[in-house]
Parts: structure tokens; sequence; C-alpha cells
């Protein structure tokens, strides 16, 4: 049986208003790959990421689809994996 996490919508919104105050000029696509690259390194590091984000691969790389949806202003499902 797979593990199911709940994606945490408070580090979820922390890492993009960290994002927005380092990198102001970022659109919300680059936000959500820099968000995929944090859960990465923290993976690769410390065995677990920062936010049990669910992410889709899609053409042009891995967006972090309930911060997506946040940015968008749409109704985040918070889908779980």
């Amino acid at each position: 049986m797979p593990l199911r996490f709940q994606p945490k919508l408070d580090k979820i919104v922390e890492i993009l208003l960290y994002l927005a105050h380092k990198r102001p000029r970022a659109d919300k696509y680059q936000a959500v790959k820099f968000l995929y690259l944090a859960d990465k390194e923290h993976f690769n590091r410390f065995g677990r990421p920062i936010t049990f984000e669910l992410y889709y691969a899609l053409y042009y790389g891995p967006v972090a689809s309930n911060a997506l949806d946040l940015l968008n202003g749409t109704d985040a499902k918070f889908r779980a994996a």
C-alpha cells in the first residue's frame, strides 16, 4: 500500500511568499518550479519534502498542482498523492 500524504497549505504559502520577496519578477510558473526544486533539495538532504505537494510532469517541467491553483485564484483541492 503506498503512503499518502496531505499537502501542507501553510508551508506552500510560506514558500510562495518567500519566493515573492526574493524573486519579485518571477511569474507563477517559475514560482511553482522553484517550489519543486526546494522540495527536491530538502528531500535529498533530510529525507522528506517540505510541502508534501503533489507534482505533475508537464511538457515544460514539474508543476505543483495545489500551489498553481492558489496562484491562479482557483479553489485548491489539496489533492493527496
